[in-house]
């Protein structure tokens, strides 16, 4: 509906003598949570009743319908951007009606809030989750009555494929996040684990992992006023990610890898919330609950809107001065802080079921203190940026995601060679059985060698000095925890492809020795003291081969390329 058509419909309804608009119908307090199509009829109301919004389609999902984005405000470039996306997992539905609750409150109120800030809503993310629901879908989660399902249509876990970017729903949301460059994602759920009194629980931004000016900027400040505002409603603590069997024993704060949404989002200076409503709350109280915080969220945004904006920009200009980075981050164990905490006590009794030990929360009886609380991370494996890298047009799938989060890249305009560093895959370890649809590997140990290599005209090259530094760093450096070759997608270079018949290579062998006496001491050295490798004839010839002019330079051999010393001298 055009601007003109809004102003026509509210001046009628004024002039009949109608209320100005009719207030959303909200189910949550009798433990139902609107559907995929109620959740879209709300918000297409909303925009058919006030001017400060609207609601499109951005994009395809896996499960065939649209992902929609709601905004309010005048969406100006001056302003500070919130982003809420919720239902990631349509069982967590806490956020779909606390967010319609909150616009609501600040359309209906006119309120000044949207004046200062852009609000963006995803309203349902997951919709092929959504659209599956059952009354049975969380086993322990006190209602609503009917859930969505925490697979997508594909059966992902939308939540862990922002950087794999499987599903469609991920390449939509890569639309909404670069064209909205937000200051602030929240990202709605609702807990699993322990029972305690607190109905809401919160992770942010891993302060270790993100720019360092806004990770002094926020990490206190910013979290400190929105765990102060909660405390008239509903008081929140960190998040419980439990160092033993109960929370006594203490947290760990979540590491939040880029993976997941919010850690997706530091990679481009957007500060990230995930709340955790707790799951044996009614559900009437987890969408309160999450209705204050968001309303937190951009009470703060309006308040200090400016100093937002400008945050930003100063993450982003130290983002394209950054020189190295850590591919790893590692618990400090030696380093504890300590929380106020309010727990009920644990029984341990034995199961009738299994007839094995089992714990119990007591809910009549809640202990006080403190509990320690271990949030510092180390970074680890330090890596130098390179100024550019350089990939070849043939693995596709790569440059597709570089393109879908607005990576700069230029086209070598003619076949030449180049002087690189080029990675050597050593040794690597991969998951047993499948992770989200990959075989994720891990523990991945390099080496480098200075290479002349040969690319053909529409190769990449990748400048790295560009808003997108962090995430490129992240995602192909193979060594970093979710790059691109963690996920699986160079598995091919790892797959010797041109082989040999011993009874042939026997004499090439032979020769091969006598004209490499360096060669051949090895050789002779490895065998006298290694006996497997002396009793192996296979062994010893996959030896000579590898060492000589017919082994394949590719094996092994990661497919993208770095370039440091030799642009920088």
């Amino acid at each position: 509906m055009t601007t003109n058509s809004k102003l026509l419909v509210l001046l009628t309804v004024m002039l009949s003598g109608g209320p100005l608009a009719a207030q959303l119908e909200l189910k949550y307090e009798d433990g139902y949570s609107l559907t995929h199509d109620e959740v879209i009829e709300a918000y297409t109301h909303l925009t058919d009743t006030y001017l400060k919004c609207e609601l499109r389609e951005m994009g395809p999902s896996d499960s065939g319908r649209p992902i929609h984005l709601f905004t309010a405000g005048s969406m100006s470039e001056n302003l500070p951007t919130v982003l809420i996306n919720n239902a990631i997992h349509p069982g967590e539905s806490c956020g779909v009606d606390a967010s319609l609750m909150l616009v609501e409150q600040l359309l209906r109120e006119d309120s000044p809030i949207l004046d200062r800030i852009n609000l963006a809503i995803i309203p349902m993310y997951n919709v092929g989750g959504a659209l599956n629901r059952s009354c049975c879908t969380r086993a322990n989660q006190e209602g609503p009555i009917e859930q969505g399902f925490r697979g997508n249509a594909r059966y992902l876990d939308l939540n862990r494929d922002f950087i794999k970017a499987d599903s469609r729903n991920a390449r939509t949301f890569y639309r909404i996040f670069h064209e909205l460059d937000p200051e602030i994602l929240v990202d709605t759920h609702t807990s699993n684990g322990a029972d305690y009194p607190y109905t809401m629980t919160l992770i942010q931004s891993q302060s270790q992992m993100i720019d360092q000016h806004l990770a002094h900027t926020y990490d206190r400040p910013l979290a400190e006023a929105l765990y102060e505002a909660m405390e008239p409603h509903y008081p929140m603590v960190p998040y419980m990610n439990l160092v033993g069997r109960t929370p006594e024993q203490g947290i760990v704060e979540f590491p939040d890898w880029p993976r997941y949404s919010t850690g997706y989002a530091g990679l481009f200076n957007c500060y990230g919330f995930t709340t955790e409503a707790h799951m044996l709350k009614p559900y009437r109280d987890r969408v309160l609950a999450t209705y204050h915080f968001l309303l937190g969220v951009t009470r703060y945004s309006s308040d200090h809107n400016t100093a937002l904006v400008k945050n930003k920009q100063k993450a982003d200009r130290n983002t394209l001065s950054l020189g190295k980075m850590h591919l790893d981050f590692e618990l400090d164990t030696l380093t504890v802080d300590s929380i106020d905490f309010r727990g009920f006590e644990v029984e341990y009794l034995t199961s009738e079921v299994t007839g094995l030990e089992r714990i119990r929360y007591d809910r009549s009886r809640i202990w006080e203190g403190k509990i320690p609380y271990w949030r510092n991370y180390l970074g680890s494996d330090e890596v130098v940026i390179p100024d550019y890298y350089y990939i070849p047009q043939a693995w596709a799938e790569v440059i597709e995601r570089l393109e879908w989060n607005g990576v700069e890249m230029q086209r070598l305009e003619q076949d030449t060679s180049i002087v690189v560093e080029s990675y050597y895959i050593e040794s690597f370890e991969s998951s047993e059985r499948p992770y989200e649809g990959h075989y994720l590997h891990s523990e991945v140990i390099t080496r480098t060698e200075k290479q002349e290599v040969n690319f053909f005209k529409g190769d990449y090259i990748v400048p790295t000095r560009q808003r997108a530094k962090r995430y490129l760093v992240n995602v192909l450096e193979p060594r970093a925890k979710d790059s691109f070759f963690a996920w699986g997608f160079f598995d091919a270079v790892l797959q010797q492809k041109e082989w040999f018949s011993p009874y042939v290579f026997e004499d090439m062998a032979l020769d091969i020795l006598n004209k490499d006496p360096e060669l051949k001491s090895e050789f002779l050295k490895k065998k006298e003291e290694d006996e497997a490798f002396a009793k192996s004839m296979w062994g010893q010839l996959i030896y000579i081969y590898r060492s000589s002019e017919y082994y394949e330079e590719g094996h092994d051999r990661y497919p993208v390329f770095r370039s440091v010393e030799m642009l920088r001298e």
